[in-house]
């Protein structure tokens, strides 16, 4: 409803009846020069802002649209469709967790409770040991019952650098108690493992004072004895371990793409959008805590960034035409990440819809005497 939407939408119309009116998409390079802007004071330091996004900034500034190909896995404005969220999941602050009321004051307010039959779903995946541009992702998928499907929101999103295998496990457990996580898909491949061992074991948080039980994973044989110093039937099985093969990747592949064209995936806004939104509450924070605020937003920019990137083509040589994703030029730890939780959302639906079916076969039949 903004005005300079319906001025340039007149001049749009106006330009295909062959007025003499045109909408052009212009480089900021051309304002700089003709003296209307100025390098150091508007173009520097949009760009040197701790929220600054590369895609966004071409997008808006430089005229060019994202790279999609006829490869691409999906294209952007998909998933500009698709990205509704206004409000994500808020992870609890470490310190609330000494102060009792504080926690409890906090989580009146922030705390978003679940639907009825809503499940949610911690995905993780698990960075390369070292790798400067390899990051673990936490990813947050909020399920809620929709006929005999769910619709999926990603509602939360972050990462963490060259952490050791013990703070992630730590961090899981924290997130899943923030947000009363039903299941952890976890990467349990390399680096993953040593996460899932971790997790295997009585941990203790000194940040927030608390410990935390052993996990173990329920759906692989081959780990599920792999607890450290905790009997078996003290593990909470917790975990769904994945470790991905060609044809994991192809089913990840297309239930992800599906969910997106379909719409029964919903993505959080952009983080300007966010920004604007935080700006409209008159909420008077400083930078760092609308930074803080809008740090799953970011996240969510850049996996946009990672999906449009990625070009889906078939395995070669194999006997299985599996799907495959793949870019040389740049990782995919947020589209992994995601898809690990759509992959198991497509397994809890299989049994959503054979309760439905089952339900309605009931109710179907009719006695007589």
């Amino acid at each position: 409803n903004h005005h300079l939407y319906t001025m340039t939408m007149d001049a749009y119309n106006a330009m295909l009846d062959g007025k003499t009116q045109a909408v052009m998409s212009l480089h900021w390079g051309f304002p700089v020069v003709d003296g209307f802007m100025d390098y150091e004071d508007d173009i520097l330091a949009e760009k040197e802002k701790s929220d600054y996004s590369e895609m966004w900034w071409n997008i808006e500034n430089c005229g060019l649209f994202w790279s999609e190909s006829e490869k691409s896995f999906c294209s952007y404005q998909q998933l500009i469709n698709i990205r509704k969220i206004e409000n994500p999941l808020l992870p609890i602050p470490n310190e609330l967790y000494l102060d009792d009321k504080a926690l409890k004051d906090w989580k009146k307010k922030n705390y978003t409770s679940k639907q009825s039959g809503e499940v949610r779903l911690l995905s993780c995946d698990v960075a390369i040991m070292g790798g400067e541009n390899d990051n673990t992702v936490f990813s947050v998928l909020r399920l809620i019952p929709s006929g005999d499907r769910y619709k999926k929101y990603l509602s939360y999103i972050e990462h963490a650098n060259n952490a050791h295998s013990e703070t992630q496990s730590i961090r899981l457990k924290q997130l899943y108690d923030d947000f009363d996580i039903d299941v952890v898909c976890l990467d349990c491949m390399g680096n993953g493992m040593g996460v899932a061992d971790a997790s295997s074991k009585v941990q203790y948080d000194s940040k927030r004072d608390k410990e935390y039980p052993a996990w173990t994973v329920f759906n692989r044989e081959d780990m599920k004895e792999r607890v450290f110093e905790v009997d078996i039937s003290e593990a909470l099985p917790i975990i769904y371990g994945i470790k991905q093969d060609a044809k994991f990747n192809h089913f990840m592949i297309t239930w992800l793409k599906s969910a997106i064209e379909m719409g029964r995936l919903e993505l959080l806004v952009g983080s300007d959008i966010a920004r604007d939104l935080i700006d409209d509450r008159n909420l008077k924070l400083d930078e760092h805590q609308i930074l803080d605020m809008i740090a799953p937003n970011i996240e969510t920019d850049i996996l946009i960034k990672e999906l449009t990137s990625l070009e889906i083509s078939s395995q070669k040589n194999s006997s299985n035409p599996y799907l495959k994703v793949e870019n040389p030029t740049m990782r995919k730890d947020r589209f992994s990440s995601l898809g690990f939780g759509i992959y198991y959302s497509n397994i809890l639906e299989q049994k959503l819809s054979k309760k439905k079916k089952k339900k309605s076969s009931w109710t179907s039949i009719t006695f007589y005497n």
